[in-house]
């Protein structure tokens, strides 16, 4: 198998000696044939199983935390498609959506896992943690009052000085104010002053 070939390379055989369990040319020849002769559907046990995953967890949502998006869906049924196709399949079955599950729960779990709710957040792989959301949209709320009732600009400084106020670290509100600046949220009229963009 694969693992006794990858140990004999390190076993100081000759490359002669080393045969490869797969042909590399066979493998080839396999993966431009399923491209180019399958384009797999989902059958209706297949549907069913992806429509239940998704329900499941949109139900173990909540407004603070999103377990599963449309876009982790389209994941789930590319993965299942991708999976029926390797195995010369025309229809995606049970077995390949089960595959395509255990994918996106190992990536979800390394990557968007809460520590202290111990629950699956999607949110964290776009925005970061809940706790650096909630902070942005607070310095987001300090602009907005900054710069409301006619006002179109504030002062950097008094910016800062309100977040500062309302136990936001100085280096938070600053990065916030370049990183708002940077994607346009933002504009600086005059130096040292900012105003939102609506």
């Amino acid at each position: 198998g694969v693992a006794k070939y990858v140990l004999m390379a390190y076993s100081g055989k000759k490359e002669e000696q080393l045969i490869p369990p797969i042909d590399i040319e066979f493998i080839r020849k396999y993966i431009a044939y399923a491209r180019k002769n399958l384009n797999p559907v989902l059958g209706e046990v297949a549907q069913k199983k992806i429509e239940e995953y998704y329900l499941q967890l949109r139900r173990e949502s909540s407004k603070d935390v999103v377990q599963i998006t449309a876009r982790q869906l389209e994941g789930i049924i590319r993965i299942s498609c991708a999976s029926a196709k390797m195995r010369l399949r025309n229809v995606v079955e049970e077995d390949d959506v089960n595959r395509a599950i255990r994918l996106m729960e190992y990536s979800m779990n390394l990557i968007a896992r809460d520590k202290e709710t111990g629950k699956i957040d999607v949110d964290r792989v776009t925005y970061g943690p809940k706790e650096k959301r909630d902070k942005i949209k607070n310095l987001s709320e300090i602009l907005e009052y900054l710069t409301e009732n006619g006002k179109k600009h504030c002062f950097i400084q008094d910016f800062v000085k309100q977040a500062m106020e309302q136990g936001i670290d100085e280096k938070d509100a600053k990065n916030f104010v370049e990183n708002a600046k940077r994607e346009g949220k933002i504009f600086e009229p005059k130096d040292g002053e900012i105003g939102m963009i609506f």
